[in-house]
């Protein structure tokens, strides 16, 4: 998330009086303004450097310390205790491993007098690890499910209940403690050193480390990756924004884990503000430590002296807030324990709404329609004929529709996303008689960093890219070696086996274990990769789908039948979860430089240490509290067994099939359009079915409290952080737009996409700012918050002295990124800024002044109009035009669509013209909202077309580039000298990177802008000069004034110069430009709490909050219509009002007149 930096000076940026596209400044100088991206903007570094910084932090003594073994493992039993206590109440564990971070990290900071050796960033990264190794083995070890099952919920007919002892529960728990964290170390180089996932956990964990010891080794941190360049960048933000006092700060991580996309029992470790815990506005490591301490110790004290009194007087955990007969009939109470409001801070928002949703449905809804109804006859408590265990079959449904639909996806994402391009590019190559290159293409990017040659360099200097070079990776000294891991893997599958057989004897056969743990391991991959790619690791869907396998090959006349299905879920279980820890540790480690072989060992140690200790807990509070009753109803231990009986073929109760079946029908609807809303906003209203699952089976009152303290966490972190900014810069309410709909405002929605079809949007975009009277207004949208603007000051702050708070917004990069790929137009931040800097160089009047070029599209165009004086549509024509000049400027050659139709090199290119021209009207919306959301697979087909036709280009540039490497220098003394080949856009940028994504994206989105918006400009010209014939009268004129229309008239004469002498031609192309501009609109995203200097208040006159995440769009074509701006006839087409006389000057414009945007992203190709 970028940082509010409102107050920083874009010093090249107009003031309100100055245009943003006619100030005096070059475009290079406008370069050189402070953009968010300057602190990040050192020139990058090679991967000889990048190597250099991970041996040198490997090597460090640090990186494996008995202290910090010690100290990670006191913290880990800390929250292995609350993970126990909560597990067995809700299912739910925490790994918190940012949390372990930051009370190490206060440890070590108050005891840093009586240390001989510093505490480092390393050190704080084997911390963590063995606290998140300790404190998950609950989980990991079944003891907040599976072995409460087996111990109090198995049948005699079962052969249940089975009753460890300690020694048993510990040999069994380190029996299944080790095997997912070797598995998982071969796995580290292929997704986090080659594929770069993004391990959002991982990658939060290491900013939050390398913030709290201040960037020590800032220099030293390199560009060898993206994830490592944003620790960087945002470590360095961080520390300036809280030493201004401001409160945002780490709000980066994805969803919470039960936000429905297939995790039971895991929460990550990030809530949705986790700085807001000890970090503070004294982040830069002047506060007082011991303070924070001594709130941490207050905190604990309050938490345990309640747990204490809660034994004793275990009333007060039952409080009948809603009437003694709801307490008693319906077990609707309360709980007020502190440990909650950790619980909650640590879920979410988002998640504990879901799972507010889970209680009303299971307990307000569908627990007393079962007992009136008969169903459950039982008294309400009961879990068997109990309407308490009626609703688990139903809460059972959801939770397996919402892991079987996420992990269907996981493994038919590839082929459902690449399926079409594939087939595409498999019939473009046949055609073309490229079979044998079908197999080299890459769908999936590796995301290689390319680096750029700053603009001072001398012109033999090579670029390269990093891509070109070895991967970064630790020395091999501090590797974990293949052998080891071999080794390890066999002994630890080994004990496994012989535990497991020890512990249960008979009850499971050799077989069955050696199955679970194959099986372990293969869905452990997914889960590694879906933990890579989301932040999600579903553990339960693994589980589950291990337990329907076993149904599959178990006979249901076996007497341990739900006992081995048991078994062998726990077993796959614990695999999954094991490896995608270590994998999110090792991502911490690798950003951060740690040696893996280090952050192995302490987890090896970590789980260890978990197995015994967890194993103790649990039989604490098994002999302490009555299980399950009470507080400890260990709902996810009833899961597991009616999973196991489901599965078998076992009987339900009366009317719960037919429940479960809608439900888990309705949820796989729902989960569905989880996984379509991805990314977006609204994403968050529908209920994730894990949440709501859990909800639903556990006690109401819980999850009320849950809800209650995260939303008063919300309330005195980011809503006083927003209530402070909206105090401070006196923020009133802006106007709202009326809809019908006042939840979603699909209307509005509907709406706008109607208006696109019919061509009314402009023009109702502008009757909705006349009909509320006002310049800037607020709506919602499929609840995402909407300012609307079209207030000049308000623009200018967006696009310039409020830049970095604002992206261009998720929705623009999905929507284009398909046809485009990762380009200037569709990438922000530090990216962004490298894709600017590497086309700069070829937006110099001297590469865009060909004439030649322009006369030989110009010629055919004229040729194309017919002479018999009928009426001609000029748009498509201008649409061919300047496709033909764009692709041959880009590629070195053009598409050519402007010959006639039959000629053979029309042909050629007419299946690349038509899958642009048609990928290019998806993406704007104008192939229906039906297409857009639901028929994609043509529009993916003709990406692919488009994308084949341009890599064929860039192949060839690339192998001629090898061979004429001087003809390809666009600096070469020898081109300079001769002069004799035409400057082509392909070939510089092949001399800049070999990343040929990189270079297609560039391409596509150039040929994009080129195309488009120069097209546009000439058919709005050319209708407004044929619907004024005075202005036409004037212009040809001005032009045969110039000699500009005599038969012996030089097209090569025509250059910048010329056209700067010809003032009514400049005239006219402004006054098209003013009404009729060819981005009508555009939108900006806040990426924080902001301000817009207007819009607030009745008259619209004083400043507006603009929350984090809102859109605020802003209409250029409705602004450079207001009469207030450009007087009454606004409306009407003037030339004239840009022309001096001798009464008075032309108009002079800021930012009310936007034809090429403004601020540090103002259009690079304005000259």
């Amino acid at each position: 998330m970028a940082p509010n930096r409102s107050s920083s000076e874009l010093g090249g940026d107009p003031p309100s009086k100055h245009s943003p596209s006619d100030n005096d400044e070059s475009d290079d100088d406008l370069q050189r303004l402070p953009t968010a991206e300057d602190d990040s903007q050192d020139e990058p570094t090679t991967s000889a450097e990048a190597q250099g910084f991970l041996d040198e932090q490997a090597e460090l003594g640090q990186n494996f310390t008995v202290r910090g073994v010690l100290v990670g493992a006191v913290i880990g039993i800390i929250i292995c205790f609350s993970n126990t206590y909560f597990g067995l109440q809700t299912g739910w564990v925490s790994a918190m491993t940012m949390p372990a971070a930051l009370i190490g990290f206060a440890f070590f900071k108050v005891v840093a007098r009586y240390i001989d050796y510093p505490f480092t960033p390393v050190e704080n990264v084997l911390v963590q690890t063995v606290a998140g190794a300790v404190g998950t083995m609950p989980l990991g070890c079944g003891f907040v499910g599976v072995l409460p099952a087996l111990n109090f919920i198995l049948k005699p007919e079962e052969n249940g209940p089975l009753v460890l002892s300690l020694g048993q529960l510990i040999l069994w728990s380190l029996g299944i403690c080790f095997f997912g964290v070797v598995f998982a170390v071969p796995l580290r180089k292929e997704v986090i050193i080659r594929e770069k996932l993004k391990f959002p956990s991982g990658t939060a964990t290491a900013l939050v480390i390398s913030v709290l010891h201040g960037n020590g080794d800032e220099e030293k941190i390199v560009k060898h990756e993206s994830g490592l360049e944003a620790v960087r960048r945002r470590s360095r933000d961080i520390l300036r924004r809280s030493k201004s006092g401001s409160r945002e700060l780490l709000n980066q991580s994805s969803a919470l884990s039960a936000d429905g996309t297939g995790d039971v029992q895991v929460a990550p470790t990030i809530s949705e503000n986790p700085n807001d815990s000890i970090l503070g506005p004294e982040a830069d490591h002047r506060g007082d430590w011991k303070a924070k301490i001594r709130f941490l110790f207050i905190a604990f004290s309050v938490s345990a002296t309640y747990t204490i009194i809660s034994y004793f007087i275990p009333q007060i955990r039952d409080l009948p807030v809603f009437g003694l007969p709801l307490a008693n009939q319906w077990l609707w109470t309360l709980n007020p324990s502190p440990a909650y409001i950790g619980q909650g801070i640590i879920m979410g928002p988002e998640t504990t709404i879901h799972m507010l949703l889970g209680a009303v449905l299971g307990w307000g809804i569908l627990s007393p329609l079962a007992k009136n109804k008969g169903w459950a006859p039982k008294k309400v408590d009961e879990w068997f004929g109990g309407s308490k265990g009626w609703i688990v079959w139903v809460s059972l449904a959801i939770m397996l529709a919402d892991s079987v639909i996420n992990l269907g996806w996981l493994a038919l994402r590839p082929l459902i996303q690449y399926g079409p391009l594939f087939m595409s590019e498999f019939r473009e190559r046949a055609r073309r008689g490229e079979l044998s290159k079908i197999f080299r293409l890459n769908y999936l990017s590796k995301g290689s960093y390319t680096v750029l040659s700053s603009s001072d360099e001398s012109s033999n200097r090579k670029p390269k890219t990093v891509s070109d070079e070895p991967e970064i990776d630790a020395p091999p000294s501090q590797l974990v070696s293949n052998r080891l891991v071999l080794f390890l893997l066999v002994l630890s599958i080994a004990f496994c086996i012989f535990t497991t057989r020890i512990v249960f004897g008979n009850l499971i056969p050799y077989s069955a274990i050696v199955v679970s743990i194959l099986l372990a391991l293969l869905l452990g991959i997914m889960g590694v990769r879906a933990q890579g790619e989301t932040d999600i690791n579903p553990v339960s869907g693994i589980s589950k789908l291990t337990q329907l396998f076993f149904a599959l090959i178990t006979p249901a006349s076996n007497p341990n039948a739900i006992a081995i299905n048991l078994l062998a879920g726990a077993v796959s279980e614990s695999g999954a979860l094991q490896a995608g820890d270590m994998m999110q540790d090792l991502k911490t480690g690798h950003l951060l430089g740690a040696s893996p072989k280090a952050q192995f060992w302490g987890q090896m140690i970590g789980s260890g240490v978990g197995a015994i200790v967890s194993a103790c807990v649990y039989k604490l509070y098994t002999h302490v509290y009555e299980i399950p009753a009470g507080q400890f109803q260990v709902p996810t231990g009833f899961v597991w067994i009616f999973t196991a009986r489901l599965v078998m073929g076992q009987g339900l109760p009366e009317m719960a099939w037919q429940w479960a079946v809608g439900a888990g029908c309705l949820w796989v609807l729902l989960t569905v359009m989880r996984i379509k809303g991805h990314g977006r906003r609204w994403q968050a209203l529908v209920p994730g079915g894990i949440a709501v699952a859990v909800a639903s089976i556990a006690l109401g009152g819980l999850i009320v409290i849950y809800c209650t303290y995260s939303y008063i966490h919300w309330q005195v972190t980011a809503g006083a952080s927003r209530r402070q900014l909206i105090k401070k810069h006196g923020c009133l309410a802006p106007k709202k737009l009326p809809c019908i709909d006042p939840i979603l405002h699909i209307d509005i929605f509907l709406q706008s996409f109607s208006e696109i079809k019919t061509n009314s949007i402009l023009e109702n975009y502008k009757k909705r700012f006349d009909d509320l009277g006002c310049t800037t207004y607020r709506t919602d949208v499929l609840r995402t918050a909407v300012v609307v603007t079209i207030d000049p000051e308000n623009i200018k702050s967006v696009l310039a002295t409020d830049f970095q708070s604002y992206s261009i917004g998720d929705d623009r990069k999905k929507a284009m990124g398909a046809l485009l790929g990762s380009g200037i137009f569709t990438t922000d931040g530090a990216e962004w800024q490298h894709s600017r800097d590497m086309l700069r160089p070829n937006f110099v009047r001297s590469q865009i002044g060909d004439v030649e070029l322009f006369e030989k599209h110009v010629s055919r165009l004229i040729q194309a109009i017919p002479r018999d004086g009928s009426t001609v549509d000029l748009a498509p024509l201008f649409f061919k035009l300047t496709l033909d000049i764009s692709t041959e400027f880009l590629f070195g050659v053009s598409t050519d669509s402007l010959l006639p139709d039959d000629s053979p090199r029309a042909k050629e290119t007419e299946a690349f013209v038509e899958a642009f021209v048609y990928g290019t009207r998806f993406i704007e919306g104008k192939e229906g909202l039906w297409n857009m959301w639901f028929r994609k697979k043509r529009f993916y087909a003709k990406c692919a077309t488009v994308h084949a036709w341009v890599d064929g280009l860039i192949a060839r540039a690339l192998e001629e580039r090898k061979s004429h490497l001087n003809d390809f220098d666009p600096d070469s003394d020898e081109r300079a000298k001769t002069g004799t080949t035409r400057h082509i856009f392909l070939h510089d940028l092949v001399t800049r990177t070999t990343d040929k994504l990189k270079i297609r994206a560039e391409l596509l989105n150039i040929l994009l802008a080129g195309r488009d918006t120069t097209a546009s400009l000439l058919s709005n010209l050319f209708w407004s000069l044929t619907h004024h014939q005075p202005s036409l009268h004037s212009l040809y004129t001005e032009l045969g004034a110039a000699g500009l229309l005599r038969g012996d008239a030089d097209y090569r004469d025509l250059g910048f110069q010329t056209l700067k002498s010809l003032p009514y031609l400049r005239a006219a192309l402004s006054e098209s430009l003013r009404l009729h501009p060819v981005v009508p609109a555009n939108g900006r995203q806040a990426l924080v709490d902001t301000v817009l200097p207007r819009g607030g208040g009745p008259d619209g006159k004083s400043p507006m909050l603009v929350p984090k995440d809102a859109m605020v769009a802003y209409g250029i074509y409705a602004m450079q219509r207001r009469e207030d701006l450009y007087g009454p006839d606004a409306a009407e087409w003037k030339v004239e009002r840009w022309l001096d006389d001798k009464e008075k000057k032309g108009l002079r414009v800021g930012w009310e007149f936007l034809p090429f945007n403004g601020g540090p992203r103002i259009c690079i190709g304005r000259v």
